[in-house]
This record gives C-alpha cells, structure tokens and sequence, in this order.
C-alpha cells in the first residue's frame, strides 16, 4: 500500500513557519546594515563568509592563504601559520568550539561583525592557552568546546588582541 505525500504544506505547517519568521526578526541596529542577510544564515554560511573576508584580507597583506592539509572548516594557513577563524555577530561575540592549541594552530583569529563595522582579534597560541588557564576561555557545554565573549570597545583580557582591518593586515603580513 501507498502512501500519498503531500507537495505543498498543510495549513498547520504554513502558520507555524510564518510564526517562527515573525519571531526572528532582527533587531533595529540590522535593518539598514549590509550584514542583515548574513545575520540569520547558518554558521556554516557565516563560516564561509569569515574565511572569505581573512583570504581577502591575507592577500592585501601579500600572503597566501589556503586549506591546512588533512583539515575542514576553519583551519587556514596565513602565511606560515596555522590559523582557527571564528566569526560572530553577537554583542559582545561570542566565539564558540574553540579548541586548545595544541589541536595544531599559531593563532586564534576571532571576527566579530557589527551592523557598521568589524572587530578583530588575533591571539597568539600560548596566549590563547594562557586565557585558558586563566579561565577567561572557558568550557561552556562539554569539556571540549571552549568559549570566549570578548568586547569590541574597552578593556577586557581581550583587547591587547583587538584590531581594526587595516592592523589585522599589517599583522598577517608578518606570517609570510
């Protein structure tokens, strides 16, 4: 026996779609921002979105940017260094599923986009595990997924890592 399946959504499904639309409506800050389509896609998508803008920005710097062998998502080499880039658009950010470095990288690159700009932060590895042990990174859900909420304005224990685009090329080029 068969069973029809249906093609278009039931009426049940139809209003709790538009429900779940109405409820994610972005805050005022987005409406006239350039990152308002960016802001309700997947984390793969803003993934994507990050390594885009850090190669763009890697070869103003004049260094090349490319996939680090054996590895997927966003491990990148910059340069001659090993790079883990994360990306958010919460404020504060908040980077998620950081791991230690000895998982095999140099530097924590973290993104955090705002309705008009970006923050930067680039942490040098033995910081990052120093922020650990300060417990400033923390382990929020399993003890394998570290977490930080760094600040895009005043002083926090992020900030001596804070930078605008063009500090964040200036520093990529020295990995060459």
């Amino acid at each position: 026996m068969s069973v029809e399946v249906s093609v278009t959504f039931h009426s049940l499904e139809t209003e709790t779609i538009d429900d779940f639309h109405a409820s994610r409506q972005l805050g005022p800050e987005w409406i006239d921002s350039k990152l308002r389509d960016l802001v309700p896609t997947a984390p793969s998508t803003k993934a994507s979105f990050a390594r885009k803008l850090i190669a763009r920005l890697a070869e103003e710097a004049g260094v090349e940017f490319r996939s680090v062998e054996g590895r997927v998502g966003s491990r990148r080499r910059i340069g001659r260094a090993v790079c883990e880039i994360k990306f958010s658009t919460e404020d504060p950010a908040r980077f998620q599923q950081v791991r230690p470095p000895s998982d095999g990288y140099d530097y924590l690159i973290g993104v955090g986009a705002h309705p008009k700009d970006f923050v930067y932060w680039v942490i040098p590895a033995a910081e990052v595990q120093s922020l650990i042990e300060q417990r400033e990174i923390t382990y929020q859900h399993a003890e394998t997924s570290l977490w930080f909420f760094p600040e895009a304005t005043g002083t926090d224990p992020f900030s001596p890592y804070r930078l605008d685009a063009q500090a964040v090329i200036k520093k990529l080029g020295s990995f060459s």
